[in-house]
């Protein structure tokens, strides 16, 4: 009988301890318009993290699930959910998140705003990219700048952008989506 108590009384403890961390993994770490962020998110985040073997801290994790999370959301909002390498990730949260984040930056990349002048002055100013005859460096002698190397030109402009394009974009996604983060007991403010 006295066995009985004591298993039972280790059962009810085990039950105990579990409901506790399914609670904390409930508590929020930052909310937004239409979102909200669990302490089981940043764990995701910090998880990936490790195994990326990336060195960071609990501020850089809130804050990169944070902008992880604006960017999926935005990514919904123009439709971006629907595009084929966003639905075949629908049975992991965390990476569907970073596909989203990923369509989201890729589309900014895209749209984003290089003039003619720009890439002209890209053009010359590294003319070894761009030498028909690569083999005598003595005699260069340019492509021509052909609207699809225009292109090339603007991508490789617009992609040298992308990490500063992604800490503005997601500052103007945290205000856009009133993003508030949340104190060590889950409280938003």
């Amino acid at each position: 009988m006295k066995k009985i108590k004591i298993a039972v009384s280790l059962i009810i403890l085990l039950i105990g301890v579990a409901f506790a961390e399914e609670k904390a993994d409930d508590k929020l770490v930052a909310v937004g318009d239409g979102f909200k962020i669990s302490q089981k998110h940043l764990k995701s985040i910090m998880e990936f993290s490790e195994k990326e073997d990336f060195g960071s801290t609990d501020q850089e994790h809130k804050n990169a699930i944070v902008r992880l999370f604006c960017f999926a959301y935005e990514a919904k909002q123009l439709g971006l959910d629907k595009n084929p390498d966003a639905k075949k990730i629908e049975e992991e949260p965390i990476g569907r998140l970073f596909v989203l984040q990923k369509l989201y930056m890729d589309m900014v990349i895209e749209t984003y705003p290089v003039s003619d002048l720009a890439i002209e002055s890209y053009y010359w100013a590294h003319p070894q990219y761009f030498d028909a005859k690569k083999d005598d460096p003595i005699n260069v002698e340019l492509v021509p700048l052909t609207p699809e190397l225009k292109k090339k030109i603007k991508m490789k402009i617009a992609e040298g952008k992308r990490a500063e394009m992604t800490f503005r974009m997601s500052d103007e996604l945290k205000q856009k989506y009133h993003v508030v983060f949340c104190d060590t007991e889950g409280v938003c403010k």
